[in-house]
């Protein structure tokens, strides 16, 4: 069989948040076509192996891998052929983003492995070299904000010593591998964000990839377009007004164009909008409660939401014009609130109160605004004798709380409606946790030496475990 098969690393330094990408070439150089695996094949046919050092195997990734880790259906083990025709090349890439999870710390040796056996193919390329280093996760991001196509996207602040950069990922409902990851620069220092739409439809999938990212770049308010991660050239950038200060929430509509919620030194919140010739402003609004730095905001096609706490939770709703459509307070608590959140896509809001610094109780309470369901969950701190540091809880859609939370002791628990615990992972001062609960359960937190990754539930056992995806050292 007359195949000649290789591999080429695109860039050999990488991160623990950056995908591995690789440039596969296969030629016939044989005198007749050969019907074999295209580069479209999502089964075992093209594997790309990862090697410690020493030679052990840390994992291989193929179209198996990618079918599993991004989708909970059946996998499908049928091939893709085509025939290869005398003289023939194919070339195409692979973001290995889609096949597993980015890759730890540490020097690696990759490896290109095509086989088929009903053809007797068994090719290996040459290994190449690869470092990945461990940068500092600062600060997350996620959003969602489509309700027919299910998508989660993780905006991830990281870098220090006076370097900077954002990745932005986006994962399907299974959110283990990634449809991509792509590395931004923004000035040192500098804290990004997402833009969300506030508007969805199903004609294309091309809303999905458009992002809009804004940050401060010295006294300026800055915005670039991208699509599926990597920027278009679309930039839009204005003086930031005085006495103003970025709320981290921005939407963006379906004619392009794009708002900015700051908060000013009155204590209002302000909507701008930044267009490519100008920045002005669309409107303001004194909450009936609370302090507008810790407002949450967010938009959608309808209205725009506004949750923040105030002896409990208060929830305003405008139009997108600004005008109060009514505000109710939606928990009433007199402890300290250590988290509050608005999902627009599932209309849930959802907050946790606790009796902070030195008191044992918590409560968390939530909203639904689609069917009026109202519930609450009185903990005594979920029995943990080192105080709480990090909180995330989310509600599933049987109404059951899901609680991940960290310790000053830098140990991470799993809860479910304050039953538990499971320890999740441990050693690290910030977690930065996340639950995910539709669809599957996911637990998402940082690991210095692993970048920031879901981790699932295996309940094969009586004790419940976590899923390995690869080999230990």
């Amino acid at each position: 069989m007359a195949l000649r098969f290789g591999m080429r690393v695109l860039d050999a330094t990488l991160t623990t948040f950056s995908s591995l990408k690789v440039q596969i070439r296969l030629e016939n150089t044989g005198t007749e076509a050969i019907e074999i695996p295209t580069p479209d094949d999502i089964t075992g046919a093209l594997s790309i192996a990862v090697y410690y050092p020493g030679g052990k195997l840390l994992r291989s990734m193929n179209g198996f891998t990618m079918q599993s880790m991004q989708s909970s259906a059946r996998v499908d083990a049928a091939y893709d052929l085509a025939p290869i025709e005398p003289g023939e090349p194919w070339r195409w890439t692979l973001d290995l983003a889609k096949y597993h999870y980015t890759l730890p710390e540490g020097e690696f040796e990759v490896e290109g492995i095509f086989e088929y056996p009903p053809l007797n193919v068994y090719l290996r390329s040459d290994r190449r070299s690869i470092r990945v280093s461990a940068p500092k996760l600062r600060a997350i991001q996620a959003f969602e904000d489509n309700p027919v196509l299910d998508r989660l996207e993780l905006l991830m602040n990281v870098g220090s010593n006076g370097s900077g950069a954002c990745y932005l990922r986006q994962h399907t409902g299974r959110p283990l591998a990634a449809d991509y990851c792509e590395a931004i620069q923004i000035p040192p220092g500098g804290t990004a964000f997402c833009a969300t739409a506030n508007f969805y439809q199903t004609a294309s999938f091309d809303p999905v990839a458009k992002r809009w990212l804004v940050w401060t770049d010295g006294a300026d308010l800055r915005a670039i377009e991208l699509r599926s991660g990597v920027p278009t050239g679309g930039e839009r950038r204005a003086p930031l007004p005085e006495q103003r200060t970025p709320l981290r929430s921005a939407y963006y509509t379906e004619d392009d164009r794009l708002f900015v919620f700051l908060r000013a030194g009155s204590g209002e919140i302000e909507c701008w909008e930044l267009a490519p010739l100008l920045f002005e402003r669309a409107f303001a609004h004194t909450l009936s409660a609370g302090r507008a730095e810790d407002a949450l905001v967010r938009a959608d096609s309808e209205a725009i939401h506004i949750v923040v706490p105030a002896r409990g939770l208060i929830y305003e709703r405008l139009s997108l014009s600004g005008d109060l459509l009514g505000s109710r307070r939606l928990f009433r608590n007199r402890m300290k609130p250590c988290l509050w959140q608005f999902d627009a896509v599932e209309r849930l809001a959802l907050a946790v109160f606790q009796d902070a610094p030195h008191g044992r109780a918590a409560e968390i309470c939530s909203h639904d605004f689609r069917t009026g369901a109202r519930r609450s969950l009185a903990l005594d701190t979920l029995g943990l004798r080192s105080p709480i540091r990090e909180w995330s809880v989310v509600q599933d859609r049987r109404g059951r709380f899901h609680i991940l939370v960290s310790t000053t002791q830098n140990r991470l628990y799993y809860f479910r409606d304050g039953k538990g615990p499971i320890l999740v992972a441990a050693g690290e001062e910030r977690f930065l946790p996340m639950v995910i609960a539709r669809g599957g359960l996911f637990l998402g937190c940082y690991r210095k030496a692993f970048g920031y990754r879901f981790l699932t539930l295996s309940h094969a056992s009586y004790q419940p475990k976590f899923v390995q995806f690869e080999e230990a050292p």
